[in-house]
């Protein structure tokens, strides 16, 4: 749905698979989501999003009726976000993203199983970039997380986290077909009282001066993730990636 400086998109999907060799589970899935945007004004964009997703993995005993309420078949991930993005008209060198966003993640016993954390948490961040010349691009962002995670399904028994990230990039045009990219990471955890840093760089290919599209080829120091879901994560290591831009 559109109208004028409004707009609203929303899915519903139902998906049930089920395991005709009887070697596995059976499994059901629900998803809903809901994206809407508002423009207030030529240079404002205001936004939100919602998701909620329920996956219930149906033992041999087990038919879907029956697997309602049973937590330890069932994995629940719900989020919610709010934001604003920020492109003056009059000044387009300068772009800005705020957005808070609430998250809560509930893996099934399998999961847990294997180190999946329950989290129930908030998260702000906030993100700029500036275009200092033709040639040369500055951005930065910076991002809390703040709420309670626990191993635990079966009791209330939380333990507080409080995550901190900062980065600061580097966008450069080094001639008609290549551009380069260099990147600095701080990740910092309040229990235990600790950070990580980590450092990307990398080399992008265009096919002719006036391509939509970059090849990128670089290499990641450190493993820090740019967003919060999942601090934990080490994707160290070369990476490879195509960029457009329509």
């Amino acid at each position: 749905w559109k109208d004028g400086d409004s707009a609203i998109k929303a899915a519903l999907e139902y998906r049930y698979d089920e395991d005709l060799a009887k070697v596995a589970q059976d499994q059901e899935m629900v998803l809903a989501s809901l994206l809407a945007n508002y423009q207030s004004n030529p240079d404002w964009q205001l936004f939100t999003e919602g998701e909620v997703m329920v996956v219930s993995d149906l033992p041999a005993h087990m038919d879907a009726f029956e697997a309602i309420g049973e937590g330890d078949h069932q994995s629940v991930y719900m989020k919610g976000k709010v934001g604003a993005a920020y492109r003056p008209v009059h000044h387009d060198a300068l772009n800005a993203l705020f957005s808070y966003s609430y998250l809560y993640d509930m893996p099934s016993e399998e999961q847990v199983n294997r180190g999946q954390f329950r989290h129930r948490v908030n998260l702000l961040a906030a993100q700029a970039s500036y275009l200092v010349s033709k040639d040369l691009r500055l951005s930065g962002s910076y991002a809390l997380k703040a709420g309670a995670q626990s191993l635990d399904r079966t009791t209330e028994a939380w333990s507080d986290i409080k995550v901190q990230l900062g980065t600061a990039k580097a966008e450069a045009v080094l001639s008609d077909r290549w551009d380069a990219m260099i990147e600095g990471r701080v990740l910092s955890f309040d229990d235990p009282d600790y950070a990580r840093y980590a450092g990307l760089a990398g080399l992008y290919y265009k096919p002719d001066a006036d391509a939509n599209i970059r090849l990128g080829l670089g290499y990641n120091w450190g493993g820090v993730d740019n967003q919060l879901y999942d601090e934990y994560s080490d994707a160290s290591g070369l990476f490879l990636n195509l960029v457009g831009a329509f």
